[in-house]
């Protein structure tokens, strides 16, 4: 899976003499996109069972995200599932972002068992998918659904690259998890602003949305941790990292049933995506006749 993360393309890009110069020829999209995507990972094992499971758990709704209380009105986000992919997909790797900041900060320093059995595992997938998204939403718009578009990463991007005060990745993490700090403690009027909320208003409502997602997610976690604690369990929750995976997948596993063929064959071309495996696990899972025709008994499709 292909690899791109919005901060460390947005602090690298700030601090690349050779992204000033493609600023200048008019070409510096392009070459951030190219030159700051990250290697290719596996597709690891705990991401394809998840996969596999949100493939058989379909419908992939708006019905999903609401059953698990993300999109509430006291989050002020309603505008979020009603927005199109781009935007959700920004949203949420900004949450994703934020959440892992603070979670690799807060809660892995612990001692095992204390940090939980495979919470480093949850970690990898919860980043590994939501830098898969991106990556697909900046390199290979042609594989999401036919209105998607790239503009709102292009604005948001823009947005912290122009806007913003940060020398460091950590910076810039810093910044965003202090206002979604002051989000949670006001939502209405935090104490702490953006610096682009005056002059990109497009990219701060993104932005805004991620950090009101994020803060709520710790909330989470902090009423997660005091629940196990409060139950003399050994190992602390990891049911918002778990939640946080599968939103990643239900959405990776949406984005490849809307593809279009044409998008699908276009790509293994030039090698191939991922996406068109999911894809075609999809149909093939679907598909009782295919199943009925390579023997495929009721009991090794439960298993998937």
């Amino acid at each position: 899976m292909g690899q791109l993360g919005l901060v460390q393309l947005c602090v690298r890009s700030r601090a690349s003499r050779y992204s000033r110069v493609a600023r200048w020829m008019g070409v510096e999209d392009w070459w951030n996109t190219m030159a700051y995507s990250g290697p290719s990972v596996p597709v690891s094992p705990d991401v394809r069972k998840l996969l596999l499971k949100s493939l058989k758990a379909r419908p992939w709704d708006r019905e999903q995200f609401e059953s698990r209380g993300l999109y509430g009105r006291e989050l002020g986000l309603d505008w979020v599932a009603e927005s199109k992919l781009e935007a959700r997909i920004l949203v949420w790797h900004v949450a994703t972002e934020l959440y892992l900041y603070w979670f690799n900060k807060d809660q892995l320093p612990l001692p095992l068992p204390a940090a939980g059995a495979g919470v480093a595992d949850l970690v990898e997938v919860a980043q590994s998918l939501s830098s898969y998204m991106l990556f697909l939403l900046a390199s290979r718009p042609h594989m999401l659904p036919p209105d998607a578009s790239r503009n709102d990463y292009l604005v948001v991007c823009y947005a912290l690259t122009t806007h913003e005060r940060y020398s460091t990745a950590d910076d810039l993490l810093s910044s965003l998890q202090r206002f979604a700090d002051a989000l949670w403690a006001n939502n209405s009027a935090p104490e702490y602003e953006l610096r682009c909320k005056n002059t990109n208003r497009r990219g701060y409502k993104v932005l805004r949305g991620g950090c009101s997602l994020a803060a709520f997610l710790i909330h989470h976690q902090h009423q997660e941790d005091s629940s196990s604690s409060s139950s003399s369990s050994p190992a602390g929750g990891t049911g918002t990292l778990e939640m946080i995976c599968r939103v990643w997948a239900q959405m990776l596993c949406c984005v490849a049933d809307e593809c279009s063929a044409n998008s699908h064959a276009k790509q293994l071309s030039g090698g191939g995506e991922f996406l068109t495996v999911v894809a075609l696990v999809a149909k093939f899972m679907r598909s009782k006749r295919l199943s009925w025709h390579l023997h495929i008994e009721s009991q090794r499709t439960d298993e998937w």
